[in-house]
């Protein structure tokens, strides 16, 4: 049998919000929690109702590879929204190409036009979005890991 926990189209936003704050009762260590995060005020309520300490953003970031620095300057009404359609999912589900119906330049034919960077640069790539939570953390004055 094949299942999944992606939450579906129409769920509710930061539908795993439940689990991550009954997990926080029993553990210190930060716990972060998924599904369906594709706004940062989203992601604010959870952190500042204690749901969770950290929020991993996935489709929102395919969506508008943007995100996370439109966040950092303040510029969340600009974000590109991401509308829960899973057809980015269906391609990772599947084994297909990821595509996005908000983003077109995941597709296959735009291809060419992504430029790559004339500057190298060393990143470290992060699985979901710790932005939020830095955030967060120096709102509250407390030290960054």
């Amino acid at each position: 049998m094949r299942g999944s926990s992606i939450p579906a189209s129409g769920t509710k936003q930061g539908s795993h919000a439940k689990l991550s704050e009954e997990i926080k009762k029993h553990t210190s260590i930060p716990i972060a929690t998924v599904g369906r995060i594709t706004e940062l005020w989203i992601a604010d309520e959870l952190i500042d109702n204690g749901k969770s300490d950290i929020c991993m953003i996935g489709r929102a970031n395919l969506c508008d590879p943007e995100f996370t620095n439109k966040a950092e300057k303040g510029l969340d009404k600009d974000i590109r929204p991401c509308i829960g359609c899973l057809r980015c999912l269906n391609g990772i589900m599947f084994g297909n190409r990821i595509a996005c119906t908000i983003n077109p330049s995941l597709e296959i034919e735009n291809e060419d036009t992504l430029k790559l960077s004339d500057t190298k640069k060393k990143f470290l790539l992060l699985v979901g979005d710790l932005l939020v939570w830095k955030r967060h953390m120096l709102q509250r004055k407390e030290d960054i890991m």
